[in-house]
């Protein structure tokens, strides 16, 4: 089966879209989209500390959906993000 590549929206690398976290803007929510599915606008982000870390320190998702985003969904998103690695961790 073809890879499908994705690019980090913090780094730039280039990865298989399934080592990747996608993130949804729907109706100007932002949503943490595990099963890679939801409609909307979607960026992805490495599934490392130091991508997750400068999204949520950067507000690179301002730049992305070219919004203002709130600290708050980048704070709710921080934890989201925090818990998604904690499952993914226990697999």
């Amino acid at each position: 089966m073809k890879e499908i590549i994705r690019t980090c929206c913090v780094c730039k690398k280039k990865q298989d879209k399934k080592n990747m976290i996608r993130i949804t803007l729907v109706n100007d929510e932002v949503y943490l989209d595990n099963l890679k599915q939801k409609t909307g606008k979607g960026c992805y982000v490495c599934n490392d500390n130091s991508c997750k870390t400068a999204l949520i320190s950067k507000k690179i998702l301002n730049r992305v959906y070219k919004l203002n985003i709130s600290q708050e969904i980048y704070n709710k998103l921080f934890e989201e993000l925090n818990i998604a690695e904690g499952n993914n961790s226990k697999n």
